[in-house]
Order: structure tokens, then sequence, then C-alpha cells
């Protein structure tokens, strides 16, 4: 399915379902059917019975079984620093590996190996699968993880499934690439706690490590920049398999996604805005928002991209997460202090509460109900699928 790429123009206008004062112009336009009235509907708030609750479902199952093209237009705003670049939510498309980097099949065996080898860390007791576990949801499904001799750290350890789509890595995003990251972590004093010196030696010390190296990458002597390859390109194949209900329902079976999923679907792209920041087929804008979560003047005060870049700009952001998969990768947020998707929804549903006057523009009250919420939380399931460990 064809992403679209909107040019955003702020047009200042009070709108009146959503009472906020800038607005969105997108070129295209919305087809003159049931589309427009569907969608009129379902932005006000209402009270309906279950007859015409599985009306609403029944036309925008319709609405929605069409091209992505003729899909009734989201509800965008845009942020006055930096405006919304709009991608179309749909499948993912095979993964890009970097010209320097190039897939094999050897190369990822290796890096599933050294994944999961706890010889790498300083203490011989951590590897990347303990925070990265397959059966949690790539991630550990903790508040916070455990590093160095038991540290509590502080960030929650976010998923790596379909991490290869990434354009930054960490919640603060101070690594460029998935090699950078492998090489942070591994070398962390607080995380896995090792040297670059101390992880070639053990792996050269290891012949199996030796033989496989030298037939994946032609040298004798490993180093941690072949270590850290390795481990970036197995990591760039743990990605979703355009399984979910929702990738089934937009490739053409109608029936895979449940009527309060297909509710949820139109609530996402319109009256609950979350289109706005988890937009394209990855549900991420790859960039960075404050929340309000900054906790400033406390012990858990976490100033997000603002400790890398030192931009005021970047106050309190951090990089917008994937939705795929969100329904097995608990808790939520860069510090995990939400346990349940219902309790996410509904401090977004809230505004967010914070005063914190870097808080994004695009964060707002949206005045959903709990029918509502609860058609955004089966959407938010219909873009979950197993993966293959």
């Amino acid at each position: 399915m064809e992403k679209r790429h909107l040019k955003v123009a702020i047009i200042s206008f009070s709108l009146l379902f959503t009472g906020c004062k800038d607005n969105v112009e997108v070129n295209f336009t919305v087809p003159n059917n049931i589309s427009e009235n569907i969608l009129s509907e379902t932005l006000q708030p209402s009270h309906k019975s279950p007859l015409q609750r599985k009306k609403e479902a029944n036309d925008l199952r319709e609405i929605y079984s069409k091209n992505s093209d003729l899909w009734p237009a989201p509800t965008l705003d845009t942020d006055p620093n930096h405006g919304v670049e709009f991608n179309e939510i749909g499948s993912l498309r095979a993964i890009k590996f970097p010209q320097e980097n190039q897939y094999t099949p050897e190369r990822a065996f290796l890096g599933r190996a050294l994944f999961v080898d706890k010889r790498l860390s300083g203490s011989k007791s951590l590897s990347c699968e303990t925070c990265h576990n397959p059966k949690t949801g790539w991630n550990d499904n903790k508040e916070f993880s455990a590093g160095h001799e038991g540290i509590k750290l502080k960030r929650n350890t976010p998923s790596i499934l379909n991490v290869g789509y990434n354009k930054a890595f960490f919640w603060d995003g101070r690594a460029k690439s998935l090699e950078e990251q492998a090489l942070a972590v591994l070398t962390s004093e607080k995380e896995m706690h090792s040297t670059p010196e101390s992880i070639a030696e053990t792996v050269n010390n290891i012949p199996i490590y030796k033989k496989k190296f030298k037939e994946s990458y032609n040298v004798d002597n490993v180093s941690i920049n072949e270590v850290t390859k390795a481990l970036a390109t197995f990591e760039r194949t743990i990605n979703t398999k355009s399984q979910s209900p929702f990738d089934k329902f937009i490739n053409g079976q109608k029936d895979s996604m449940s009527d309060s999923a297909i509710r949820g679907l139109n609530l996402f792209r319109t009256k609950a805005r979350c289109i706005n920041c988890h937009s394209g087929s990855n549900f991420t804008d790859n960039k960075f928002h404050n929340l309000s979560l900054t906790y400033e003047g406390t012990e858990n005060e976490d100033l997000g991209r603002y400790n890398i870049t030192r931009i005021e700009d970047d106050w309190g952001r951090f990089k917008t997460p994937s939705l795929r998969n969100v329904e097995k990768t608990a808790p939520y947020q860069h510090n995990g202090v939400f346990l349940t998707l219902n309790k996410v929804l509904k401090f977004y549903n809230e505004g967010t509460h914070g005063k914190d006057p870097h808080k994004s523009p695009i964060i707002r009250s949206l005045g959903l109900g709990d029918e509502d919420l609860t058609d955004l939380e089966e959407f938010l399931k219909s873009l979950s699928e197993t993966v293959p460990k």
C-alpha cells in the first residue's frame, strides 16, 4: 500500500469538534460520499445504541476496505517549530540494510549467537537478550531493567522489534545507527560494562567465533567493529511479518478486524489524533516530543533529548515508539509509568495533565468517551501478531 507524503500548511481558524486554533490543509480530497457523514458522526461525542454502533462499524469497514487514497482525511495538527510530515499507515516494506553492512544469512546467524552470549559483558552475566527477550516482545516487560551488578537503569527497555526501520536509537536518539547503539550498550558502565578491547579479546579466543567471522567478514583478527556489525545485522531481521489483523484487513481480508477495532482505526486517524505522531507503516514519525513526563526537580528527573543536544526545544522530548505489537510490550513510556494500554489512552485523553511549558502543542484534551477508548484499545491490539522467536 502506497504511502502519501503530505505537505502541511498552517491556517488559523476555529475547529468546532476539537476546539483547536491551528489545523492543517492537506493536498487531497475526501470523496463526496458516506465517508464525510461517517467521519462527522464519529467526531461528535454521543452515546450510541448497539445497533447504531454496529451500523457505524459496517459503514467504516466499507470505507477503509478501499485504497488508502480514498480514506477520510486525517485530523492533522501543526507543531509551530517543526510541522507535521505525514505518511499514511499501512503494511511495512522490506527492510533496507546499509551499504556498509549488507545482509548475509551467515552474518545474521553470527549476530544471533553474539546476541545471547553473556561472555561479551564485563560481568559475564548479561547478554543483549537479558533485556530484549523474544518471549516478552523483545523487551523485558519491566518498568526498569537491571544493568551491571543489578544496578537499576533509568529508563524502560524499548522493544527492538522492527528496530531496523528506526532513524535514531535510544529514547533520546543519541545513536544514529544500530551499530552505534550496540557499541554504546556493550561499553556502558551501567549496562554491559565491557570495553572494545575486552570484547575483541573474548571473541578472538573462541575458535568457532574466529571461524565464523572469517567466513562472514573476511577478517583474521576480530575487532569491535565486526562484532557490532554482526549484532546489527541480526537485529535488522527482527521484524513483524504483516500478519496482524490490521495488515490482513488492509490487504483484503475485510473480516480480520473486529467492529470495535474498525471504529478505533477511524478514531486513531481522526478525533483521537494519534496519527500526528504515530504515522507511517511502522506507526512512528521517528521524531521526539515532550509529553510532560520529565519529573523536573525530582530524583526521577529526565530531560530526554535535551541532555544530548542541549537545545532548548529538545527539553523533555523522547522518541515516538512504534505501535507494532504494542499489546505485548508493556509497560509503556520511557519510564515504564503505565502498565496497561487503557492507562496510556486515558493519559492522552486528558491532555497528559502536565504544566511543562515545553509540552508539545500537539498534546491536548480529546474528550473521548469510554466506548471510544475501548475502540482505540482494540485497534491498537489489532497491530499485534505472533513473531517467530
